[in-house]
């Protein structure tokens, strides 16, 4: 029985298994390619490709059918197409079960699927040789009719999608360095792909005060001051000289640093929770204790093995860190961690939630210092009652958008000026709405709990 063994070095954010199963798919048929090209060989016979993947499948029994503009790896659809067409043979794909030797035994499996089960180990055994050895081939192919190269990769997509990412990463890149935001070497070091993952999670309106907090027009006071002359560039919390986008995870204000400390609680227990490595826990809570005035290349100075990520921690910065951009050295501590450990989870969802709740801490921030600012007392209540509605809303103004359900999550996405500026009815009524959201998510949640799924 031949074999052909063969290992491709591909970019993160385009492997994947389905990149996989084509790279064998198109080996399969560079065979029957070369079959009629060098053997000439005519056969009217139809040879079957097995494969257990449909979305492959699919694609090899309609050759004819035109790609969308963002079909997945296109280049190696492209490839595949051509060499059927070009072989004349004719060529039919079926889907065979993969992994069926997990529950039956390989004796009572059927000639193809005992093929797969011994391809998948094949396969296995060679990516983990070829890693180890260092000895990966490329992402190019003979015969390939076009091959499209943006900033050093192959485009293996969409060439829209490529381009427009290329070209804002561009941007975005110098508006950092020019900033003094994100110095060049390291902007393509940051993770941005869980960035984006992350961002893609939360509401329109969320995702614009990402942009306006990191670019610097956040309307804080440094800002306001500029447009408005009544306003005074200082924070309303403590009373600091120029209240910056920075400041306002530095605030020294009693209250403003509770509310900090409980976002950094919740952070930490989600890693203790999901597995991180307990040093990297507690050097995380003493740096945040420190409200980045302490470095973390000290701080883990007893850790050799976590030196190169507390050194990216302080390259990148507090500021960095505090407003989910993190580098890769953490993501391989975890990754490999959770490989040890023999965990369901992935280190793309533990990363997009780990940029979740660190966006969260200067997101929390904001929403205390907008809550402090722009809600007045107003239509001759007494005070008690205007306290007593500025606590329930301050509090409830804190509120994790992942407490709610979907449909829910636009109440976080409120005007402050609005809200404040507002009629105490109108408040009252926020307050109720959100509160019955918080009630409907926990009654969801609890019969999940109790019956394993949602009931209709």
């Amino acid at each position: 029985m031949a074999q052909i063994q063969f290992c491709e070095r591909t970019e993160k954010d385009v492997a994947s298994n389905y990149r996989g199963e084509l790279i064998g798919s198109v080996i399969a048929t560079f065979v029957l390619r070369a079959l009629t090209e060098l053997a000439g060989i005519k056969s009217t016979h139809t040879y079957e490709i097995f494969c257990d993947n449909m979305g492959v499948v699919r694609h090899g029994n309609n050759v004819y059918r035109p790609l969308s503009e963002s079909q997945a790896q296109a280049d190696l659809l492209t490839l595949l197409r051509r060499n059927i067409l070009v072989s004349k043979l004719k060529v039919t794909y079926l889907h065979v079960y993969g992994h069926l030797d997990d529950n039956t035994s390989f004796s009572k499996l059927s000639l193809p699927q005992q093929l797969n089960v011994m391809a998948d180990k094949l396969a296995r055994d060679h990516l983990l040789e070829q890693v180890a050895l260092r000895t990966t081939w490329g992402s190019t192919y003979p015969h390939e009719p076009v091959r499209i190269w943006l900033s050093q990769k192959k485009i293996t997509s969409s060439f829209r999608q490529a381009i427009y990412t290329d070209w804002g990463a561009q941007v975005a890149m110098r508006l950092f360095a020019r900033r003094r935001i994100v110095h060049r070497y390291w902007f393509p070091r940051i993770a941005w792909e869980f960035v984006s993952r992350a961002m893609a999670r939360y509401p329109q309106m969320f995702r614009v005060w990402v942009t306006k907090q990191v670019s610097g027009f956040n309307g804080l006071n440094r800002q306001l001051s500029r447009i408005q002359s009544d306003v005074v560039n200082e924070c309303p919390c403590c009373g600091h000289k120029d209240e910056s986008t920075s400041h306002l995870t530095r605030c020294t204000n009693p209250s403003r640093r509770k509310v900090f400390q409980q976002s950094v609680d919740k952070l930490l227990d989600w890693l203790e929770d999901t597995g991180c490595d307990v040093r990297i826990v507690e050097c995380f809570e003493a740096y945040f204790l420190q409200y980045g005035e302490a470095a973390m290349v000290e701080i883990a100075s007893d850790h050799p093995h976590l030196s190169r990520w507390a050194m990216e921690v302080d390259t990148l910065g507090w500021d960095n860190l505090v407003e989910g951009r993190i580098g890769y050295e953490l993501l391989d501590i975890q990754a490999r961690l959770l490989t040890e450990k023999g965990s369901s989870r992935h280190i793309k969802s533990w990363a997009t939630e780990l940029i979740q709740h660190l966006l969260g801490l200067s997101h929390r921030q904001w929403i205390y210092q907008n809550a402090c600012t722009h809600i007045r007392v107003l239509e001759g209540k007494s005070e008690s009652e205007h306290d007593s509605i500025m606590e329930q809303v301050g509090k409830l103004l804190l509120t994790d958008p992942e407490m709610l359900l979907p449909q829910h999550r636009r109440l976080l996405d409120i005007d402050f000026e609005q809200l404040g500026s507002g009629t105490t009815a109108n408040r009252q009524y926020w307050l109720a709405e959100l509160e019955s959201a918080i009630s409907a998510f926990q009654h969801i949640n609890a019969r999940v709990i109790t019956n394993g799924s949602i009931n209709g």
